[in-house]
């Protein structure tokens, strides 16, 4: 998330590889490849959505990450997130009314095998628990 938008990332991104790659689904809306993503959205591993489309973000499970160049970026992405928790439509999200809703540090869009691990430790401590 950005302050002035949500990005969803696609299964070629390189957390949707990752997140592909364990074997995790993705709802059909996220399931573009990227070919798919690019004649949909211009852009081959994301798109920015406004509220109205958050059907895009829609999943048992939401991976959300703030993170900017600047402080004050930062600072205005997370107002953004506050914002966001109060809206009725990210409300009526499956994910967000179970408490699925996961704020991982911005290596999820890296690249490289150290972020590819971290992101995979992640996916650890959010799901396994669940599987018990």
């Amino acid at each position: 998330m950005s302050p002035s938008q949500i990005n969803v990332y696609f299964k070629d991104s390189f957390c949707g590889v990752i997140l592909q790659d364990a074997g995790l689904p993705r709802p059909p809306a996220q399931n573009l490849s990227a070919t798919e993503a690019q004649q949909m959205f211009n852009n081959p591993i994301q798109a920015a959505v406004n509220q109205e489309r958050l059907d895009l973000v829609n999943g048992d499970v939401i991976f959300t990450w703030v993170g900017e160049n600047t402080l004050e970026a930062t600072q205005d992405a997370q107002a953004q997130i506050d914002k966001l928790k109060t809206d009725p439509l990210w409300q009526k999200l499956p994910a967000v009314q179970q408490n699925r809703v996961y704020y991982v540090p911005s290596y999820w869009i890296g690249s490289g095998p150290i972020s590819a691990n971290l992101v995979v430790d992640d996916l650890f401590k959010y799901l396994i628990p669940d599987l018990s």
